[in-house]
């Protein structure tokens, strides 16, 4: 599972240039993709505070963004994927439910665990 596809930017500058640009992302929001894998159940590290957007099929593959400060420490989050007309677990767990995908000829409901 790939986590996002973007250049480390906790990464020290080695230019001016670098710098400029390192420090004026240094605190703001980045959006990054995460690659699902179709299983039950699965975690993601996913910064604090990180906003989970949307899920979608991209090129066959199940992807999750989430808005996201890079800096800050990364914490675990269940994410559950239940397939349409595929048993839920009884047990009550609280879900909040993040989106719809389809992957011919699936379609994926996505959850967190909250």
């Amino acid at each position: 599972m790939r986590k996002h596809e973007l250049p480390c930017v906790g990464s020290t500058p080695t230019s001016s240039i670098e710098s400029i640009n390192y420090s004026e992302r240094k605190n703001k929001m980045i959006i990054w993709k995460y690659e699902l894998a179709i299983t039950d159940i699965q975690q993601l590290e996913i910064p604090h505070k990180g906003t989970i957007l949307s899920v979608a099929n991209q090129n066959g593959k199940l992807c999750l963004w989430a808005l996201v400060n890079p800096n800050l420490v990364s914490y675990i989050r269940t994410i559950e994927i239940i397939g349409t007309g595929n048993p839920i677990d009884k047990n009550p767990v609280e879900r909040k439910f993040i989106g719809t995908a389809v992957i011919n000829p699936f379609v994926w409901h996505v959850f967190e665990r909250t």
